[in-house]
């Protein structure tokens, strides 16, 4: 499965929004592991709810 986090600033608007994998697979072996692993945007936000930086990730790496 795949969920969303976000995190708020103390007036309740987000801070950061971005993508996680839930049950991800292990990069070496055929089996799948509980943990989370960034997967997808990850959004910040400045104080005004506008985008500062956008990022993206497959599968825990940094996507360049």
């Amino acid at each position: 499965g795949t969920g969303v986090w976000t995190r708020y600033r103390p007036d309740g608007s987000v801070r950061v929004r971005s993508c996680w994998k839930l049950v991800p697979q292990a990069r070496d072996r055929e089996r799948s592991y509980i943990g989370c692993v960034a997967d997808g945007p990850s959004v910040h936000y400045d104080a005004e709810g506008k985008v500062e930086a956008e990022y993206i990730f497959e599968d825990g790496k940094l996507k360049e």
